[in-house]
């Protein structure tokens, strides 16, 4: 994945999110989770970051532990979505209407939204067109 964002010129970036203690290692949270699964559904996410994101960008993964939550925010500066797709874009089989800028299926998100799902959690997307997911 790092390749892929490598050839576009795209920088990642993973860190705690502000107020995170420092003693703890920043790339390393604890959750009750299958890991295989949740991995996958991560990578899921950050390659269509990368996918949708402009050359020579920037992707930020943040991390945040609270007492009943891991919270991880995967930032881009992409193509976004339209508001009014927002809601739709977790169905499956469902691209948004600007997303012919890159080769899919529209089973990503909904794949990562059952796994999440099946570990009490969810993903909450906040986008605009031309900013990306914020």
């Amino acid at each position: 994945m790092r390749a892929k964002a490598k050839d576009k010129g795209i920088e990642i970036r993973v860190s705690k999110a502000e107020g995170e203690p420092d003693d703890e290692d920043t790339t390393r949270v604890y959750a009750n989770v299958n890991p295989m699964l949740m991995s996958h559904a991560i990578a899921n996410l950050v390659h269509n970051a990368i996918k949708y994101s402009a050359n020579h960008s920037q992707i930020k993964l943040e991390m945040e532990h609270t007492p009943s939550e891991v919270v991880i925010w995967i930032r881009d500066q992409g193509i976004g979505i339209a508001g009014d797709e927002l809601e739709r874009v977790q169905e499956r089989f469902y691209r948004a209407k600007n997303a012919s800028t890159a080769n899919g299926s529209g089973l990503g998100l909904s794949i990562c939204k059952e796994i999440v799902d099946r570990f009490n959690g969810y993903i909450d997307i906040e986008s605009q067109l031309g900013k990306g997911f914020i």
